[in-house]
């Protein structure tokens, strides 16, 4: 499980000196799952994919909409997200 301030860190350090805009954020309690829906359902280019397990889903909630306000794409969890289970961050 990793902090808020660790995952932006590691998420910047990860994205570099990309443009936001290249990259796509999204929230899931199951991201294996996701990572197979984004590669075989989507046709998503997943060869970039990192995962973080978030330390709250307030927290994930918060790194997500603080890259998407920078341009990064949102993808829209297709479960309910739940604080009782564990949030991973995902991008690509």
């Amino acid at each position: 499980m990793f902090t808020k301030i660790t995952i932006m860190a590691e998420l910047k350090a990860r994205v570099g000196n990309t443009n936001y805009a290249a990259w796509h954020i999204g929230l899931t309690h199951d991201p294996q799952t996701q990572q197979i829906y984004r590669q075989e359902t989507e046709n998503q280019d997943i060869s970039r994919w990192t995962t973080w397990l978030a330390a709250s889903l307030p927290d994930a909630h918060g790194i997500e909409s603080y890259f998407v306000d920078r341009g990064m794409k949102i993808c829209h969890a297709d479960d309910d997200l739940v604080s009782s289970r564990d949030v991973y961050i995902y991008i690509f």
